[in-house]
């Protein structure tokens, strides 16, 4: 019978050849080249198989898509991450799975950051200061403007996916409200549609600009609209998702908004987070 420590360095072992021997999700071809056209609009646009195309970008937002980290969770990023900015164009390899898809396309653009501008990080945990959700409430009932929701987002993606790949389609006559997102401005709105209290509470950490926790045992999927008086006119939004209507009349600030028409309370605390930490990073060989 062999010994116990050997056992155990063979299982050690043995773990070590099968996640070597898993195949790395990488493109086939790239080309970084430095933005030289002096425009002033960026875009980025995925192919049904994986290609990846960016214009005029920044390397931070290339990093907040791969790694999901918002910024003010990153550590030792160069300042050039954010005044350079760059082209890419990236051919994926034939036959490459796309499923599930936002963990796929997070994979490419890491082994991009990796290959391409020797990018060496890794995540720790730190304690830091964070806002705390917890229910205002003493019944934990919601607040007057959080509506349950029986949207199947689900389907709602699967048939956004189904209409990208059919091609190009003409744009709706007038906009559409969020389906199953959270859109807003730094104006004083912020507005949800079948949302999730983690896609809420990743709203409120960008406005906040610092981890938001969610303390509230919330479940499912509800709409609400807050409205709201913002601390900086001018300071950060929620960058994502559909604009809400335009505000009117008088309305509180953000925390006490929160509290009297979501139900939830927010509070300043510590708590234990992930960190981005860069060790390394160049700028590209172009090409």
């Amino acid at each position: 019978m062999p010994k116990p420590q050997l056992a155990v360095a063979a299982l050690v072992a043995a773990c070590a050849v099968s996640l070597g021997a898993q195949a790395r999700t990488a493109f086939e071809v790239t080309s970084v080249r430095a933005t030289t056209s002096g425009q002033r609009q960026a875009r980025m646009q995925w192919t049904p198989a994986g290609d990846f195309t960016a214009v005029n970008q920044p390397v931070r937002v290339l990093l907040d898509f791969a790694f999901v980290v918002p910024l003010f969770q990153v550590e030792g990023m160069p300042d050039w991450f954010t005044t350079e900015r760059f082209d890419v164009s990236a051919k994926a390899p034939a036959g490459l799975v796309m499923e599930p898809l936002v963990e796929v396309r997070r994979q490419l653009l890491r082994s991009l950051l990796e290959d391409r501008f020797t990018l060496k990080a890794r995540l720790v945990t730190k304690e830091m200061p964070a806002m705390m959700l917890t229910l205002a409430r003493a019944d934990g009932r919601p607040g007057p403007q959080v509506r349950t929701s029986d949207v199947d987002c689900e389907a709602v993606t699967a048939a956004a996916r189904a209409r990208a790949a059919a091609g190009p389609v003409a744009p709706p006559v007038a906009p559409r409200e969020p389906v199953c997102n959270l859109g807003g401005s730094s104006a004083g709105t912020i507005c949800g549609r079948a949302v999730t209290m983690a896609r809420l509470t990743e709203g409120l950490s960008a406005v906040y600009q610092r981890p938001v926790v969610d303390m509230t045992g919330i479940e499912g999927r509800f709409d609400f609209d807050l409205l709201f008086t913002p601390d900086n006119p001018r300071g950060p939004g929620v960058a994502f998702g559909n604009a809400c209507g335009a505000p009117t009349g008088d309305r509180p600030a953000l925390s006490t908004a929160i509290q009297e028409q979501l139900g939830i309370r927010i509070s300043a605390g510590q708590a234990p987070v992930e960190m981005l930490v860069i060790d390394s990073v160049e700028r590209p060989t172009e090409n």
